[in-house]
């Protein structure tokens, strides 16, 4: 009879002793990925003497404080982190979009004030058991979260969401929005873009009609981002400038598709592929993507009426590259 006991606390040690390897992996994979390492946080230490954490007596993290601390850097090591209850990492300098905290499933307290987060909230993506979520003074960008019948204390001000109350964004703003995804939602675009009137932001020029008709992004360095097939959600737009942004993988079919398109710079990226069919009349410049091939067969189909999009087209009716 007591070795049923017995047997029962050698499995409960067991699995403390498997938490706490977890939980030492995934420190080290943390410290390893914040810029700089927080001081007193040395690899040959105990990372539950490390300063602003917090263990349990199984040796599990149940809480991290790195409020204040000048980071940057990768946070995608936390999810594994199954006990911690509390994360403050207010007023860094941590950028991107948010990270999966799904797997945090003892978390109930999350505090990412002050930050240069972007991209939009994902309710999915935040702990089961949240109680507190501070996300103010960042660059959040989409519609703002809705946590449901989840009791959710959120504090949201000062970002880049399209709306101040719940709701769908306008469906130019969407579009846009998954254009900036393509690209990794850089800062630039989240403080450049906020509202949800696009024909507000820099960087865009609307028609007479408010409809999205230039976009113009040059050398932004969107870090090996992609086009995003988003694009021809924007029925009207005529010119499109995507010059020196470091974009890379193919240029996406459906940008052949656009009906007022005028003209396209693609120019100074690392694209590849086949360059989609676009109707003779529009301005293709491809330079400076030494792997981006022409298409097989130009479209010569006519174009139909455009409204006028003003500065920023070229007049003439030329693919202009390299081959």
């Amino acid at each position: 009879m007591a070795a049923i006991p017995l047997f029962s606390l050698f499995l409960l040690a067991l699995a403390a002793s498997f938490s706490a390897a977890e939980d030492s992996a995934a420190m080290t994979e943390l410290r390893t990925g914040l810029i700089p390492n927080p001081s007193g946080w040395a690899a040959q230490s105990d990372y539950c003497h490390w300063p602003g954490v917090q263990c349990d007596s199984s040796r599990s993290v149940t809480a991290i404080d790195l409020a204040s601390r000048s980071l940057s850097g990768s946070l995608h090591a936390v999810r594994n982190l199954t006990e911690l209850a509390r994360l403050r990492l207010a007023d860094n300098r941590f950028s991107g979009r948010l990270p999966d905290f799904s797997g945090c499933t003892a978390l109930t307290e999350l505090d990412l004030r002050g930050n240069a987060f972007t991209g939009p909230v994902v309710v999915t993506a935040m702990p089961p058991a949240l109680k507190n979520l501070s996300l103010d003074g960042n660059y959040l960008q989409g519609a703002l979260p809705e946590f449901g019948s989840r009791s959710v204390g959120v504090s949201l001000n000062n970002n880049s969401f399209c709306k101040t109350s719940p709701g769908n964004c306008d469906p130019q703003v969407l579009a846009l929005l998954g254009v900036a995804e393509g690209f990794g939602f850089p800062l630039v675009l989240a403080q450049a873009w906020r509202g949800n009137n696009a024909c507000q932001w820099e960087l865009i020029n609307c028609d007479h009609s408010g409809n999205v008709a230039t976009i113009t992004l040059i050398n932004h360095d969107f870090r090996g981002g992609l086009i995003s097939p988003e694009l021809s959600q924007l029925r009207y737009l005529s010119c499109l400038t995507l010059k020196g942004n470091d974009l890379r993988r193919y240029v996406p079919e459906r940008l052949g598709d656009l009906p007022q398109l005028k003209s396209l710079d693609l120019s100074e990226n690392d694209l590849f592929g086949e360059l989609p069919a676009f109707r003779s009349d529009v301005v293709v410049v491809t330079s400076g993507n030494a792997f981006l091939r022409p298409a097989a067969a130009e479209d010569s189909s006519p174009a139909p009426p455009r409204p006028s999009t003003g500065a920023g087209c070229w007049g003439s009716s030329m693919i202009m590259g390299e081959w």
